[in-house]
């Protein structure tokens, strides 16, 4: 048998899918997924002094849900009646986000269209010999 090398390679299919908020809604989300069979990582975010000092005990948290990207469009499915979930797009950015994107973009593309399309302007100078 034939091993297979690795070298110089590198696999990256995660991406950050949404955010949670409370864990009651993390536990729905991941009993969801594993009913489902899609993979996740948590990224758990530090909350700063003032977070933990005003947050009502226990209930709140802050964290990232990575899954592979491939996966995307099914958890999104799955995911739209949890509260306290703040789904982001499939490059990672919040829709916000994205819809900015997408309007810079647009406007980058007809930009260059503008330019392409405009014609030089030819002035007639006229001569002022007397």
């Amino acid at each position: 048998m034939s091993s297979v090398l690795m070298d110089g390679q590198v696999f990256d299919n995660e991406i950050p899918f949404c955010k949670v908020f409370t864990k009651q809604a993390k536990q729905e989300l991941e009993r969801t997924f594993l009913r489902h069979r899609i993979s996740y990582f948590v990224e758990w975010q530090d909350q700063g002094f003032w977070q933990r000092l005003f947050a009502p005990k226990g209930d709140r948290i802050s964290c990232t849900i990575r899954i592979n990207k491939a996966d995307f469009k099914e958890a999104r499915e799955l995911v739209r009646g949890i509260r306290d979930v703040r789904v982001r797009n499939a490059r990672g950015m919040q829709e916000k986000d994205a819809v900015k994107e997408l309007a810079r973009k647009k406007e980058i593309k007809n930009k260059v269209r503008r330019k392409k399309t405009a014609k030089p302007v030819i002035r007639k100078t006229s001569s002022r010999r007397k």
